[in-house]
């Protein structure tokens, strides 16, 4: 959701508050390491799992955008398929980081609330979600969407 450009810049600051924590002899826990999705390699699976997981996502509803055809085959093979098929985030998880970032931009106020409701789908609690907007909010984070 946030575009290349914005996906580089936040990495770069990740690396750099990294660099920094470890300078300070703080060590934090990498995660899950990389294993390389089986739908990455396999359109057909990615459009599948894409579409499974969209379906998912929006509660069980399946959704297809027909207006443009290719935006629908996109969204749930890339981004539903490729980019959800890394498994170091859960659902849930991905689901938070997405109404976070989709926090600090201006335009996508639809995305925003839906996502909300989807981050429940995902096995988050409303008020967890609720606890998530209302510190973005305190820490100005959620200013775009205070405005």
């Amino acid at each position: 959701y946030t575009g290349f450009p914005r996906s580089l810049n936040a990495l770069g600051v990740l690396e750099q508050v990294l660099s920094q924590r470890k300078a300070q002899g703080i060590i934090d826990n990498e995660g899950k390491p990389f294993s390389r999705p089986a739908a990455w390699d396999d359109a057909k699976l990615a459009l599948e799992q894409g579409t499974d997981v969209q379906t998912q996502v929006e509660g069980g509803i399946p959704w297809n955008y027909t207006f443009c055809p290719q935006a629908d085959f996109y969204i749930k093979s890339h981004l539903y398929g490729d980019v959800f098929a890394v498994d170091q985030l859960t659902g849930a998880q991905r689901e938070l980081v997405t109404v976070a970032a989709l926090s600090a931009m201006t335009g996508v106020d639809p995305q925003f609330e839906g996502h909300k409701e989807c981050a429940v789908f995902m096995g988050n609690t409303k008020e967890q979600v609720d606890e998530l907007c209302q510190w973005l909010a305190d820490n100005y984070l959620l200013k775009a969407k205070l405005q």
